[in-house]
């Protein structure tokens, strides 16, 4: 026979587990921010999430006043490697920020995602974080210099290895060679070249060091050491020019002791960008307005600005119960509305994450944090 007080404590025991029970469901269903409390907004930020039942749109929006020295935007790779992917919170997790602390990001450029790819993680456009040069542009890119002041449009690299007999050579940056190209390595890419044919120079800088590696600069570099065998090491105070077999009749003459110049330049000049990260395509640019057809709707990444405010902006995609996404051109709208003079699109689908306070706040497309392979991040310094 149950007793009347084991049976009030079984009707409690049987209440808190349906409670949990509900919870746990809000959570595993993106409705996390009903549980928990609400995210960490400092002075010069303003969030919005805004929901419309009707489309339905689920839209996460960061307004970053531009004025305050102490917020800056820092692209960053995802395990500090160009061959590298992480979710977005795991990228924020193993950061070193030396006198700052992460307060918002969203995520970067588009990536290789083939999972067959030994490149696999390498963004498709420019990256410059704190100055460094690790990715060459692609076309469009945005930047900010060391002013602060962002940028946006198409950037060419002229990135090239001028021979010892003044022959002139445009090489790539830390991806993937093809047999007609020649491509530059540093440690940043990764342990090892990954390539498999062609021969590689092995360069010790002479006079000033590699590290960083910055657009603008002339360097001389010392071949120590030449491998035909390919897929070479990569040492930190080394780098490797690595060349396609198409072209090995160009490098023929060169012995190990032989100096090469290098030169590293853009066109327009980064040399005093701070910050760089590949992206498109344009949306808003000086105030007007890009064309678009209506187009497929999916999540979105944008980073958009005016001389005011910078917005990072995040639509929840593929989701019918919560957010459908959007098309490019209302993306547009919606980065016009905002106030923004100039937008950029950035990687999306399953790939669109808005992380601030701590915690990713969007209901990702794929059920979970995507990896991802650079993402944009606000700080705080201190």
């Amino acid at each position: 026979m149950i007793t009347r007080t084991q049976l009030i404590n079984l009707r409690k025991q049987i209440f808190g587990i349906l409670v949990l029970l509900f919870f746990q469901c809000l959570i595993a269903n993106g409705c996390d921010d009903l549980v928990l409390s609400p995210p960490e907004v400092g002075l010069g930020l303003e969030y919005q999430h805004w929901r419309n039942g009707n489309i339905p749109w689920s839209i996460h929006i960061l307004k970053v006043d531009r004025s305050r020295d102490d917020l800056k935007l820092k692209a960053v790779l995802a395990q500090d490697k160009v061959l590298g992917l992480a979710q977005m919170s795991s990228i924020i997790a193993s950061m070193n920020f030396a006198n700052e602390k992460p307060v918002a990001g969203v995520n970067g450029d588009f990536f290789v995602i083939d999972e067959k790819n030994s490149y696999r993680g390498d963004p498709t456009g420019i990256q410059v974080s704190d100055g460094e040069f690790i990715s060459e542009p692609s076309n469009i890119s945005f930047w900010i210099d060391k002013n602060g002041n962002p940028n946006i449009g198409a950037v060419k690299s002229k990135l090239r290895v001028i021979l010892p007999d003044g022959d002139s050579i445009d090489v790539g940056l830390n991806r993937e060679r093809k047999d007609s190209e020649a491509v530059i390595y540093t440690s940043r890419l990764g342990d090892t070249t990954k390539t498999n044919s062609g021969k590689e120079f092995v360069l010790e800088c002479e006079g000033n060091n590699w590290n960083p590696f910055q657009i603008g600069k002339k360097y001389i570099g010392k071949i120590v050491e030449i491998n035909v065998l390919c897929n070479t090491l990569i040492k930190s105070d080394k780098i490797v020019l690595s060349v396609g077999k198409e072209i090995l009749e160009k490098f023929s003459k060169l012995r190990i002791g032989d100096q090469l110049e290098i030169v590293t330049e853009t066109q327009p000049d980064l040399s005093e960008a701070i910050t760089a990260i590949g992206g498109s395509p344009i949306l808003i640019q000086d105030g007007k307005l890009m064309n678009f057809d209506q187009g497929d709707r999916h999540p979105r990444t944008a980073i958009g600005w005016n001389d005011k405010y910078f917005f990072m902006v995040v639509v929840d995609g593929r989701q019918p119960l919560l957010s459908i996404g959007m098309s490019l051109k209302e993306l547009m709208e919606l980065m016009k509305d905002l106030g923004c003079t100039n937008a950029l699109n950035l990687d999306g689908g399953g790939s669109s994450t808005f992380w601030l306070g701590g915690r990713t706040l969007n209901s990702c497309s794929d059920g979970k944090e995507r990896p991802i392979a650079n993402a944009l991040i606000l700080v705080r310094t201190f």
